[in-house]
């Protein structure tokens, strides 16, 4: 499975009037680029932790890379995150409630990050995230 595949099940949600289904867009939203980079990165033969840590792990890679695409879906995943965090676990008030601007705002994100991941170069992407972890004494 292709992890961008999530997008389309966050499209495929998107104006739904049941506050679940709009939290769930969001989340598909946030794995889209998650998952998608993941494989990028793994695929190029580089280690991603596994577990919880692999989100910050991922985004700090990503942001660290001196490579602007990078950088920039980098950012785009850290906006998801917090996105995600809210969808997922801060529920059961008023202001806790997920609008449908919130979802076009997160499909949004994502779609701009897969944008930028189909314009990488991937040598000099890959040679960025190297260039990260040796720096920060972390596995290639």
């Amino acid at each position: 499975m292709d992890g961008w595949e999530f997008w389309q099940t966050a499209h495929r949600l998107r104006n739904s009037t049941n506050e679940c289904d709009r939290r769930t867009a969001i989340s598909r939203a946030y794995y889209a680029v998650y998952n998608g980079m993941s494989q990028f990165v793994r695929q190029h033969g580089l280690c991603l932790s596994t577990g919880s840590t692999s989100h910050g792990d991922l985004r700090n890679m990503l942001q660290g890379s001196e490579c602007e695409l990078l950088e920039d879906i980098g950012d785009r995943l850290g906006a998801l995150h917090g996105a995600r965090l809210k969808a997922d676990y801060q529920m059961g008030c008023e202001a806790e409630h997920v609008s449908a601007s919130a979802v076009t705002v997160a499909l949004e994100r994502a779609a701009q990050a897969k944008n930028a991941a189909d314009e990488l170069d991937p040598d000099a992407a890959v040679q960025g995230i190297r260039k990260y972890l040796e720096a920060t004494g972390q596995r290639r």
